[in-house]
């Protein structure tokens, strides 16, 4: 009995600044894919340097002379990369895109995942979310989540990976993969964000034109969460060092906050906004009796 054979064109999309290991590892274990028996896929990989001065391009092309680079201004940040280099690889009309995370270390098997996943939930028009785990404790760490819509009493649960593949309506984009015909309905990551929410956001607009985001029925890599050693909410910290912190890009910055919750929280935007000073000032308090 003959096997039908689909091709199938991905196309990678990330961004990067100054982690050439990781970067590194993470390019190495997407061409290092078992890939599935029935499809042949052709993968392209399109990243954003954002001017990295650690050599990350030089290395990565001496071992992986396909992959396709487009220079950053070397303030993009996360979302803001993630957008340009999407718009670079809207030239090779793939059936899909696989936005991704350079700090991402793929297991074999994503790729068949990932595809398996989106086959068996019977719907073209929807994204997939891979979820990742910590290499030492194999917890989850990012995919998909699903928000109660709320602002006052909000509540977010990680949605872990099962079978058939679960609903989800925010999604982490280190493993995400949707095909360009969902893409072009939705349109591009929304670049007004300085760095993080910009997955969030889109998951949420896919939901919002009446699309599905579904979390992959397996694990897809490893990835630890981030520290929040001298973030905002390290309360060791003083408090003003936290809210210089809340305000740097890669934290909460007001702008890229109020673009979120306007968008998506209604009437309950300015609490949200307000939250993580209040969360700052009574963590703050309570460090200062003790």
């Amino acid at each position: 009995m003959n096997m039908l054979i689909n091709k199938v064109k991905i196309v990678a999309v990330l961004t990067c600044f100054n982690r050439r290991e990781k970067t590194l590892k993470c390019i190495k274990s997407l061409n290092e894919q078992v890939l599935p028996k029935d499809k042949i896929i052709d993968l392209k990989i399109v990243i954003c340097d954002d001017c990295s001065t650690d050599g990350t391009q030089e290395t990565i092309l001496k071992q992986y002379p396909d992959v396709e680079f487009v220079k950053g201004t070397g303030d993009l940040f996360w979302a803001r990369g993630m957008a340009r280099a999407t718009r670079a690889a809207e030239k090779h009309m793939p059936d899909f895109y696989l936005m991704i995370n350079d700090d991402v270390e793929f297991q074999d098997k994503m790729l068949e995942v990932m595809l398996k996943s989106y086959d068996s939930i019977g719907d073209t028009m929807c994204a997939v979310v891979g979820s990742t785990k910590d290499s030492n404790s194999v917890k989850l760490t990012y995919g998909g989540a699903m928000w109660n819509g709320k602002a006052f009493k909000e509540k977010t649960v990680m949605v872990e990976p099962k079978y058939p593949c679960a609903k989800c309506n925010l999604s982490n984009w280190n493993c995400f993969l949707i095909p360009r015909s969902l893409y072009e309905k939705v349109g591009e990551i929304d670049s007004y964000y300085e760095h993080s929410r910009a997955d969030y956001d889109y998951s949420l607009r896919i939901v919002r034109k009446g699309y599905n985001v579904y979390v992959a029925y397996n694990f897809i890599g490893y990835c630890s969460r981030n520290s929040i050693k001298n973030t905002w909410q390290d309360n060791s910290l003083p408090f003003m060092k936290r809210i210089k912190a809340l305000h740097k890009r890669t934290g909460m910055p007001i702008k890229s906050s109020w673009h979120y919750y306007r968008k998506f929280y209604g009437a309950g935007c300015v609490y949200r906004v307000l939250w993580p000073y209040l969360y700052i000032a009574k963590t703050s308090l309570l460090r200062t009796k003790n």
